[in-house]
């Protein structure tokens, strides 16, 4: 009886010196900033431009918001994300380029957010708004579209023809499409800062530009690969492997050694997150030594 006792007791310490812990359900990557999704509430953290965009005169400004919704679907742009919740579209943070203007959905069920932009698909098929110069020549007569990805000048998605992408890739030739060879992905994946899109079909293979690129070698039982701006990393054999630009060092070089069990993973400019047993996790590179893009302000 003693024993028990003391071992209650030492569990409501740590619970009380750890708080209660929400685990994120979902995760996205920004510029310079991050959202999760958690029981049902959106939290965003980080630093976010507030003016300047596309010009020298930057200006950012550190984010921190928590709102809480019915049943979001999360979907993180380059500078602004939007929540589809309860049949209804919604933007937030930056509106330069009028990203947060959503327009007229008729029941919209995915969204996904690019660089300056987002896209929807509803019973009209689908629909895009913000900056969207690349997107002249969205895909029509869609037969079930699903899986909706974007990047930061492209979109492409799933449908009973196989993958259908448009946009612009800013590498090699600039073309979005997968090679023949691989047309009928079950998944896709990309980032709001990315000029590529990843997709599985027998294996995970990543394309833009022109080019195709293989996962390192190794890297064969991947669950999920997630592109970046240059980089890319995987979630394979119960761990996380970020490639890529040697440039771009700290995203490619620091993944921290004691994460278990990752689930979700998201590639941001220069840094990226996992949720794993141990909460919501982010390395790379922040703006200051304070590294608010890096470490949640909250316990996820």
């Amino acid at each position: 009886m003693k024993m028990t006792i003391i071992k209650f007791s030492l569990v409501l310490m740590a619970i009380i010196l750890t708080g209660c812990k929400e685990q994120a359900q979902d995760i996205g990557s920004g510029h310079h900033f991050n959202c999760a999704e958690h029981n049902n509430a959106i939290s965003c953290w980080g630093y976010n431009i507030i003016e300047g965009l596309g010009t020298d005169d930057v200006k950012y400004t550190s984010l921190l918001t928590k709102s809480t919704f019915t049943d979001p679907q999360l979907s993180v742009g380059g500078y602004h994300y939007c929540v589809l919740d309860e049949g209804e579209v919604q933007c937030f943070l930056n509106n330069e380029h009028q990203q947060t203007e959503v327009p007229l959905l008729n029941n919209p069920y995915e969204i996904a957010s690019g660089g300056s932009y987002s896209c929807a698909l509803d019973d009209s098929g689908l629909v895009c708004w913000g900056k969207t110069p690349y997107l002249d020549e969205l895909p029509e007569s869609l037969e079930n579209p699903r899986k909706l990805v974007a990047g930061l000048g492209h979109i492409c998605l799933i449908d009973d023809n196989g993958t259908q992408c448009s946009g612009f890739s800013w590498m090699g030739d600039g073309s979005v499409s997968p090679p023949e060879s691989f047309g009928s992905p079950t998944m896709l994946t990309s980032s709001p800062l990315s000029t590529s899109t990843c997709g599985f079909q027998d294996r995970w293979l990543c394309w833009g530009g022109g080019y195709t690129d293989e996962l390192p070698e190794g890297l064969t039982n991947a669950d999920t690969t997630v592109p970046g701006y240059l980089q890319a990393c995987s979630i394979a054999d119960g761990g996380i492997h970020c490639w890529g630009d040697g440039s771009f060092g700290p995203l490619k070089a620091d993944v921290p050694a004691d994460i278990t069990n990752p689930k979700e993973i998201s590639v941001g400019y220069l840094h990226a997150c996992t949720i794993a047993d141990e909460g919501v996790v982010c390395w790379g590179d922040g703006l200051d030594n304070d590294h608010p893009i890096i470490n949640p302000p909250f316990y996820l």
